[in-house]
């Protein structure tokens, strides 16, 4: 995809990259910077501001008032990283047994995630919501936002969570370090690594 990428966009006369991470990577193909914008991709806040009831989410998922929920949003794909989230999910789950795992999105890895869920023995912890439009009020389910991702664009799901104060766990890759200053903003783990994310959610 990418090759085929850098063959035919070399010929447009201006591209946009959503965020410096993505120009680093055109880059890489030889294509030539005078010709590629940054322009950061961008959400509309009044979505995420407005007064969002949870309710009609709990009952829908069988969440009770008590339950943390932890949960992430995006495409059931490799680069997402769901694979990470999942184990330190056991490990967190062995600890306390009350905290559902919220997973929002398809995918072509979505009955490979799901069969990774049941040989974790954690399918009473974890929901698949499926492909959803009605983001802001899946988000208002969430205690913390996760985004696990080996790599990303610039993370507009992160955006949307950060929008509505959720505290966020995120990689510590190059394009997501544009949106959360570790420690300060969210928090920043290792890719890849369950051990760190599950310390972070902790």
């Amino acid at each position: 995809y990418c090759l085929l990428d850098s063959l035919w966009i070399r010929y447009f006369d201006q591209i946009i990259a959503v965020s410096d991470e993505i120009k680093k990577d055109m880059l890489k193909y030889n294509i030539p910077g005078k010709k590629i914008k940054v322009i950061d991709n961008g959400i509309d806040l009044d979505r995420f501001e407005k007064n969002i009831l949870p309710e009609t989410i709990k009952k829908e998922f069988g969440l009770n008032n008590g339950t943390k929920v932890i949960g992430t949003v995006g495409n059931l794909g490799h680069e997402k990283g769901h694979e990470y989230l999942l184990k330190a999910a056991k490990e967190i789950i062995e600890i306390n047994k009350a905290i559902k795992f919220l997973i929002v999105g398809d995918g072509l890895l979505r009955k490979q995630i799901e069969n990774m869920v049941i040989n974790l023995g954690i399918q009473n912890n974890v929901i698949f919501t499926g492909y959803r439009k009605d983001v802001p009020e899946l988000l208002s389910v969430m205690d913390i936002f996760v985004l696990p991702s080996i790599k990303e664009g610039l993370g507009m799901a992160l955006l949307e969570a950060m929008a509505m104060g959720k505290p966020c766990v995120a990689s510590d890759i190059p394009s997501i370090r544009e949106v959360i200053e570790d420690q300060k903003t969210g928090l920043l783990v290792r890719p890849e690594s369950p051990e760190a994310f599950a310390a972070a959610i902790s």
